[in-house]
This record gives structure tokens, C-alpha cells and sequence, in this order.
């Protein structure tokens, strides 16, 4: 079993303890994130998804931005291969120094399905799936820190106490890394509709207040979370252009949402 620290991202107006260290197990992180992800299918692993202009790979569907295209997401596959490969080594051809993009569109990549570099692609990725959870949580944890410290001093505070009671218990930590790779940290100006973002810390600011003053079960917290998700969800495709039709994702986003309150009730 591998278990990798999640550190506080504390600061001196909070207690050293408000926050606890949390040994998290990584092997049923990746379970969660890759049936979210892939819904357990290994041929997802390395999928191009029609609705994209990029493939994406892993149990965190990390993505491989082609040269010339556009798009307001950090590719993370690169990233990735080089936190996974310093502790599995990667298939040779992943180990360039300038990783070059192998396919020249989502047609010729499907072309190569069956290529060595694909099959042996498929194969590291199937046996890393731990190592890539790993990576999740220090992104995760890389961002975060990022994100808060660029942010004014009372906004930041304030989101550092909200993030506070997810860190008490596993299922919160889970919930907020799969939250998190799903729809990233939020705080991103370029990841808005009309002024209004859905990243992690949009959905930490949407919880009523009151929850906050509140003694609250784990299984409370991880419904007050859902529902937040639910509403800035439902926000984003409401200001999204008409033409990117976002509601037709709204079931399966509530879905996955929706499963986060079975994790403390799945914990072995």
C-alpha cells in the first residue's frame, strides 16, 4: 500500500492543529479518480475524446496539448510522466528531454492505436496507477499553495478555514482532490464564464456561511460540498456560450458529485 502525507497549507493565523497531516492511501484515491475518469475502462487510459482538441492519458486523464492549440488548461501529461517516471521507469520514447507530440490529430492518433509507443503507453499506465494518484496530490497540493498565496490576505484566510474540516477526515480529502482534478483549483481568470469561475475554491466560496458556524458530521460537510458543487455546476452552464451546449453534461457532472457522499460510508 502506498501512503504519501498530505501537507496543511496552514498559516500563522490558523492553530497548528486546524489542519492535520493525513495519510492518505493512494491506491484507492487512483481507484476513485480513474473510475471517475475512465469509468474503470483501460482503453480510456489513452483516450481523444472528440469534444477536445487534445488527447488525455492516466487515471487523471493528464493532458497532451498538440503544438499550435489554444486551450486555458495546464497540460499536465508531461508533468506527470516526469513525477511517475523518477520512481517506474517510462517507456523510452516518453524519456526525450524535448518531448516531441507523436500524432498530428485526433484521426491519425486512433491510426496508431495499436503502435508500440501506444500499447507500451497503455501497459506503464495500468502499472502506475498509484504513482500517478500521487502526482494528483502533489499538484494538488503545489496549487493550491500557489493559488492562496496569490490571492488577497482575508479572501485567503477565509478559504483556509473552509478547507480546514475536509482535512479532518479522509472522505474530505478525497472529495476535494477528485474535485479538484475535475475541475481544477479555481481562482483561474481564465477558467470563467461572465466573471464566475468552478474551480475548487469557487465551490468552498458558495457554501453558506452558516455551515461554517456549525458543528457539523463528516457526512454534513461532504453533503454541504456537493451541493455547492451542484449550484456553481449548473451556474457554469448557464453562462457558458450556447454554442459549447454544456448542459449535456450536467447529469454526469452531478453523478460524480453525487458519489462523494458514498466515500465515507465506503471507507474499509
Amino acid at each position: 500500500m502506498l501512503l504519501v502525507m498530505l501537507l496543511a497549507v496552514g498559516s500563522t493565523d490558523l492553530r497548528a492543529d486546524s489542519i492535520r497531516l493525513t495519510g492518505l492511501d493512494t491506491e484507492r484515491l487512483a481507484d476513485i479518480i480513474e473510475q471517475n475518469e475512465t469509468g474503470g475502462q483501460a482503453r480510456f487510459l489513452t483516450y481523444w475524446s472528440p469534444n477536445e482538441p487534445f488527447p488525455s492519458f492516466g487515471i487523471g486523464h493528464f493532458i497532451w496539448v498538440p503544438p499550435g492549440v489554444a486551450v486555458p488548461f495546464e497540460p499536465t501529461f508531461p508533468a506527470m510522466v516526469r513525477f511517475v517516471d523518477a520512481r517506474v521507469p517510462a517507456p523510452d520514447w516518453l524519456r526525450q528531454p524535448d518531448l516531441p507530440f507523436p500524432w498530428r490529430d485526433r484521426s491519425h492518433f486512433y491510426q496508431a492505436w495499436s503502435s508500440e509507443e501506444l500499447e507500451s503507453l497503455r501497459d506503464w499506465l495500468m502499472a502506475t496507477k498509484p504513482h500517478q494518484a500521487a502526482f494528483i496530490v502533489q499538484r494538488f497540493q503545489s496549487r493550491l499553495k500557489t493559488q492562496l498565496s496569490e490571492l488577497p490576505d482575508p479572501v485567503a484566510r477565509a478559504l483556509r478555514q473552509r478547507l480546514a474540516p475536509f482535512f479532518q477526515f479522509e472522505a474530505g480529502v478525497l472529495a476535494l482532490l477528485d474535485y479538484a482534478n475535475f475541475k481544477g483549483i479555481g481562482a483561474n481568470p481564465r477558467e470563467r464564464y461572465q466573471g464566475q469561475g468552478w474551480g475548487l475554491l469557487d465551490v468552498l466560496q458558495a457554501m453558506p456561511n452558516t455551515l461554517f458556524d456549525s458543528q457539523l458530521s463528516s457526512a454534513e460537510w461532504l453533503d454541504g460540498f456537493v451541493r455547492a458543487a451542484r449550484s456553481v455546476l449548473k451556474q457554469r452552464t448557464q453562462l457558458a456560450p450556447p454554442e459549447k451546449n454544456e448542459q449535456r453534461w450536467l447529469e454526469g457532472w452531478f453523478q460524480r458529485l453525487d458519489g462523494y457522499r458514498a466515500l465515507e460510508k465506503d471507507v474499509p
